[in-house]
C-alpha cells in the first residue's frame, strides 16, 4: 500500500512499485536542519532516474493530513522557511509526475526560540524571582528555570518548569551569586539556552545606640557591622543614605567595601533641616538591603569658608551660642594645597549624648555649643589655632583655666582633649589643632589623685599627619590641679618640666627647656601630685 492507502501503482509487465512512467516513491524523508521557523526535507531517488521533478509537502497535521504546503523541485531537498515557532509539522515527497506515490510520512517541531532579556526582580535574601521575553514563541512553550551557585550548574541546582515567562525561587543562600541557566523547551524537546546571573541580598546590618553623632553639616551614622563569615551572614561593604525625603528618592550617600566597617559620614546637608538616615548592607553586585535608622534634624546655618591661597587664611563666624561672641579659625600657608575650601559651621546639633571621654570627666559650656571645621575631606598638613571667645557670663562659678578645648572621634563616640590656652583676661580660648573634626570647649574636673593618669597620644608622632598619633602637644590629663610633669630622658638628663591647674592638664609641646625640639626617642615622665608619684614612658617619633 502507498502512504495514501489503496493499491500500489502497477507497470505493464505486472511489476509491483513502478508506474507506467517506471517512477517509484522516493527514499523516506530526513529533516535536517531545523530551526526556529524553517525546516528542510531531504530524500533519495529511491532508484529514480536522475533529473525527475519532486513534490515536497508540509502539513500542519500529524501524519501527513491537514493544510498542505507544497515546493516543487528537481533537487533532492526542499526548505520550508517562515514556518511558526515550536510547531508540529509533518512531511512526504512524492514525484511530480506521480500524484499519491509518497514516500514515508516524517515529523517534527521548529525550534523554540531562546529566551529574550532574562532579568531578576524582585532579589531578597534568600529568595528571588527570575523574568524573560518570550521572543516570539507561543503560548504552549515550556521553559526550564533552573539557579545553582555554581557557574558550571554541577551542584546545589534549582530548578522550575513552567509555562509562564517567570518563575519563582525560595530557600537561597543570602550574598550569594546564583547562575541561571534558562531554556525553551521545543515540542521535540530540543532547547535553546540563555544564561545570566546575580546574588541574593545580604542580611541588613544591625542597628546600634546612638545611631548617629551630633549632627551639624554632616551626619555620621553607626551600625552593627555583620559576621565575616560564614557568607550567608556576611557582606561586601555598605552605603550609607541621608535623604530629607522619607522615601530616600533622592539621597546624599557615602559607601565602602569595608564588610567590616560599622560607621560612614555623609556631608552636604541642609540647616534646619530633618534627614531620613538608612544603612544598607551590600552584596556582590553592590546592591545594598537597607535598615532604616531613624531621622534627626540639623541645626541652624551659621557657617563660613574661605579658600586656601599662599598666605594666611583666616576664618571669623558670630556664634549662635550664648557660651561665646565668636570663633575664629586660623590656616597657616601649606595646611593644604591651594584652592582648598575651609569651612567652619556652627550648625552642629550636638544632642552631647556622648559628653564622656576617658581622659577626664568634661561639662561642656553649653547646650550645643560647638564648632564643625572641614576641607571637602582633606585634613591639615600643618597645626592650626582655632579661636573661641567667650562669655564671661558662660564660665560664672568656674575657673576659666580649667576650659580645654575637645576633638569628636567618631570611630571612638567619645571626645578627646587637645591643647588649649585660656587669656581669662582677652576671655580667649585658643586650641591647637591638627585634624579636622567637631570641636568643643568643655570644663575639665582635675582628678582628686595619680591613680587615673592618661598620657596621649602614645606613640606622639608630630607632623605625621597620622590622625591617631600626631598631634600639637603630648598631653598628660586627669591629673590633680597641682600635679607636676618632668620628663628626662633615658638616661635621667632633665628636658622639660610643667604644671598642672584647674583643669588637671599638662601639655607638653615637644621642646626641651631651650626651646629646641626634642629628638626622636623614649624618655621618663615623672609625675608628681596629691602627696603620690607615678613614672611612665612616653615615645618621641618625628
Amino acid at each position: 500500500l502507498n502512504p495514501l492507502g489503496g493499491p500500489n501503482p502497477v507497470t505493464p509487465s505486472g511489476s509491483p512499485g513502478t508506474t507506467q512512467n517506471s517512477t517509484v516513491a522516493p527514499g523516506d524523508p530526513v529533516l535536517s536542519p531545523v530551526t526556529a521557523t524553517s525546516i528542510q526535507v531531504n530524500w533519495t531517488t529511491g532508484g529514480n532516474a536522475a533529473g525527475l521533478q519532486y513534490v515536497a509537502e508540509a502539513t500542519t497535521g500529524a501524519g501527513c493530513a491537514g493544510t498542505v504546503v507544497s515546493s516543487t523541485t528537481f533537487n533532492l531537498f526542499a526548505v520550508f522557511s517562515s514556518l511558526a515557532v515550536n510547531t508540529a509539522y509533518s512531511f512526504r515527497v512524492r514525484p511530480a509526475s506521480t500524484p499519491g506515490l509518497y514516500d514515508a510520512c516524517a515529523s517534527s517541531s521548529t525550534l523554540a526560540n531562546a529566551p529574550s532579556s532574562p532579568g531578576f526582580s524582585p532579589v531578597w535574601e534568600t529568595s528571588m524571582t527570575v523574568n524573560w521575553g518570550t521572543n516570539g514563541n507561543p503560548a504552549q512553550t515550556r521553559y526550564l528555570a533552573e539557579l545553582s551557585p555554581a557557574s558550571d550548574f554541577s551542584s546545589g541546582v534549582v530548578s522550575s518548569s513552567t509555562l509562564n515567562a517567570f518563575a519563582d525561587f525560595a530557600g537561597l543562600g543570602r550574598n550569594t551569586t546564583y547562575y541561571l541557566r534558562l531554556s525553551a523547551v521545543s515540542v521535540a524537546g530540543a532547547e535553546s539556552q540563555v544564561f545570566s546571573s546575580t546574588p541574593t541580598l545580604s542580611l541588613p546590618p544591625g542597628t546600634a545606640s546612638p545611631a548617629f553623632d551630633p549632627v551639624g553639616s554632616s551626619i555620621t551614622a553607626h551600625w552593627t557591622a555583620l559576621a565575616a563569615s560564614p557568607q550567608s551572614a556576611s557582606c561586601e561593604g555598605y552605603r550609607l543614605e541621608a535623604s530629607a525625603s522619607s522615601d530616600f528618592s533622592s539621597a546624599l550617600a557615602a559607601t565602602t567595601s569595608d564588610p567590616s566597617a560599622s560607621s560612614l559620614n555623609v556631608g552636604g546637608l541642609q540647616p534646619n533641616t530633618t534627614y531620613y538616615v538608612r544603612v544598607g548592607a551590600l552584596n556582590w553586585n553592590g546592591r545594598p538591603n537597607y535598615v532604616v535608622l531613624g531621622s534627626t534634624l540639623t541645626a541652624f546655618g551659621y557657617q563660613t569658608s574661605g579658600t586656601t591661597g599662599s598666605g594666611y587664611l583666616a576664618l571669623a563666624l558670630t556664634s549662635p551660642f550664648p557660651a561665646f561672641t565668636d570663633m575664629g579659625l586660623s590656616v597657616p600657608p601649606g595646611a593644604f594645597p591651594t584652592g582648598t575650601t575651609v569651612t567652619m559651621a556652627a550648625n552642629v546639633s550636638f544632642a552631647f549624648q556622648n559628653e564622656s571621654t576617658n581622659e577626664g570627666q568634661i561639662t561642656s559650656l553649653g547646650p550645643n555649643a560647638g564648632v564643625d571645621l572641614s576641607a571637602g575631606g582633606a585634613q591639615p598638613r600643618a597645626p592650626l589655632q582655632l579661636i573661641f571667645h567667650y562669655a564671661p557670663s558662660a564660665v560664672a562659678g568656674h575657673d576659666p583655666r580649667s576650659i580645654v578645648v575637645a576633638r569628636y572621634v567618631p570611630e571612638e563616640q567619645q571626645w578627646s582633649l587637645v591643647p588649649t590656652q585660656v587669656d581669662s583676661g582677652a576671655n580667649t580660648i585658643t586650641a591647637q589643632i591638627t585634624h579636622f573634626s567637631l570641636f568643643a570647649p568643655f570644663f575639665v574636673t582635675a582628678a582628686p589623685a595619680l591613680s587615673a593618669v592618661q598620657v596621649f597620644p602614645v606613640p606622639w608622632m608630630p607632623g605625621t599627619g597620622n590622625p591617631s598619633f600626631d598631634a600639637a602637644a603630648l598631653t598628660f590629663s586627669n591629673l590633680p590641679s597641682d600635679a607636676r610633669v618632668r620628663i628626662f630622658t633615658i638616661l635621667g638628663e632633665s628636658v622639660w618640666e610643667g604644671s598642672a591647674g584647674p583643669s588637671g592638664v599638662v601639655t607638653w609641646d615637644g621642646r626641651n627647656s631651650r626651646g629646641h625640639p626634642a629628638a626622636s626617642g623614649t624618655y621618663i615622665a615623672v609625675v608628681t601630685g596629691s602627696g603620690g608619684r607615678k613614672t611612665t614612658r612616653v615615645t618621641v617619633i618625628r
